[in-house]
């Protein structure tokens, strides 16, 4: 998780916060005035009307295939609840537009339609759009994990109202300068699969902790750091045909050099005399799959995913400390709740597994990893289990203008063998925070959240984010 204060686009959805009731138009649709109804009931006396046409309105930068290639209900079929519910989740879950809303009403059967049986119907679908703004400067200042970083960059997430995707960055992370650049199209050649490039210099000063002291001050327990530059080029593909059940592929090209050269001039005496890695390369190969879905209203979110992902690594050519590869896993849950209009209870839990330790690509828990409160990369380990809980609620909502409190307990490990990461101690953080959303603004979520650490002595550590922590 990289964390951030972000002027531009993020990876949290936003539609319209509920705050007032729904209520129920002249054509049997119920929509909200300040909310939008996630399960667009159609009224009983249109239910199964054949569908004469489908009209956009409010379109002024998207492209008309952009909406329709999302539509399961089709033009001269009979109109089921189902598939407009369906239909007006997918456009809503781009996160393009602030607003879809869906009116049926009846209508007069085209001149070239079959005629219906009797009791039957004709209807048309509209459906009105309130477009976001999506090209914007990245400019992000934030700390997560005692690492202080700044981003400068572009990103658009509906480049040229196609819904394609490009961003161009360059980071400061802890006095250490990386540059990346990733293309993406999530709708290739029309369809509903993603592909995207990456292309990206990251460089970090990697910190190290000692594991036989996981309970002692940040400052004791570490050791010497490394400097690694790493050039990394992948391919991703997804397929997102259907949304509670989507899977994945990628192939990654990583060039890992290490060393000391951007490092502090004491902490290079260190890590000169405890040494640093060796050059490796590595061709990964990643497979992984989702189940279930997650819905978004505004910056809440409604549903379940169960998530795994496998990785693969070989150093062709190179021998590696326990072997020429290695093989990594992670599960991931996810549960999102809406028990009230105004609050949103989310949790999350990550189990991870390497079969073993490689630096640079081994299992890490720490501020960045999981568990706010806790320095970055405090943990390091063949096995680490994360678990998440947030209470998010409402304390502000306008158009140009929503503000969110949220109450949350991070737990999490990482140890060389399962049994260790129950003993002698496991470090629970905990704290509070906000999140600023601009609703016209594609995905914009900006977090700024306190923690407090058990088996720390540093202190509250202080973690910004340019969206949800998870």
């Amino acid at each position: 998780m990289l964390a951030g204060l972000w002027l531009t686009a993020t990876d949290a959805h936003a539609i319209e916060l509920p705050f007032l009731a729904t209520g129920t138009d002249d054509d049997g649709v119920a929509r909200a005035t300040a909310r939008q109804n996630l399960d667009v009931p159609l009224a009983p006396a249109l239910r199964g009307c054949r569908l004469a046409g489908v009209r956009l309105r409010g379109l002024h930068r998207t492209h008309d295939h952009v909406v329709l290639r999302e539509l399961v209900v089709h033009v001269g079929a009979p109109l089921e609840q189902p598939a407009l519910r369906e239909s007006v989740r997918r456009l809503r879950n781009l996160g393009v537009f602030r607003r879809v809303d869906a009116e049926v009403a009846a209508a007069a059967a085209p001149a070239d339609a079959v005629p219906l049986p009797a009791g039957a119907t004709h209807c048309g679908l509209t459906l009105r759009f309130d477009e976001k703004w999506t090209l914007l400067p990245i400019i992000s200042a934030g700390r997560g994990g005692a690492v202080n970083f700044l981003t400068l960059g572009v990103q658009d997430i509906h480049l040229l109202g196609r819904l394609l995707s490009l961003e161009a960055f360059w980071q400061n992370f802890g006095g250490v300068n990386s540059a990346g650049l990733v293309f993406a199209d999530p709708r290739l050649l029309d369809r509903r699969i993603h592909v995207g490039l990456t292309a990206a210099l990251l460089r970090r000063n990697r910190a190290r902790f000692d594991p036989d002291a996981p309970g002692a001050p940040a400052a004791e327990a570490a050791l010497a750091p490394y400097s690694r530059h790493r050039w990394q080029f992948g391919v991703e593909a997804a397929d997102l045909r259907r949304p509670e059940r989507i899977w994945r592929a990628s192939l990654w090209w990583l060039d890992d050099r290490f060393d000391t050269s951007i490092l502090e001039p004491a902490d290079a005496v260190r890590a000169q005399a405890q040494g640093v890695p060796a050059r490796r390369r590595w061709l990964m190969l990643g497979l992984g799959g989702r189940l279930g879905r997650i819905d978004f209203d505004d910056y809440l979110e409604r549903g379940a995913t169960l998530e795994l992902a496998m990785l693969a690594g070989l150093a062709p050519g190179e021998v590696a400390p326990a072997g020429r590869g290695f093989v990594r896993a992670a599960l991931t849950g996810k549960l999102a709740l809406l028990p009230h209009r105004r609050f949103n209870v989310v949790a999350r839990l990550s189990l991870r597994a390497i079969d073993h330790v490689v630096e640079e690509i081994g299992v890490y828990v720490g501020g960045l990893d999981g568990v706010r409160g806790l320095p970055d990369s405090r943990y390091l380990g063949r096995v680490a289990a994360v678990a998440n809980l947030e209470l998010r609620s409402a304390l502000l909502h306008g158009r140009w203008l929503a503000l969110q409190n949220a109450v949350f307990v991070d737990v999490g490990h990482a140890a060389t063998e399962v049994s260790a990461l129950f003993r002698p101690v496991v470090p629970v953080s905990a704290g509070t925070g906000f999140r600023l959303i601009i609703p016209t603004i594609a995905r914009f979520v900006a977090r700024a959240d306190v923690a407090w650490a058990s088996t720390e002595r540093g202190g509250w550590l202080l973690s910004f984010g340019a969206q949800q922590a998870f």
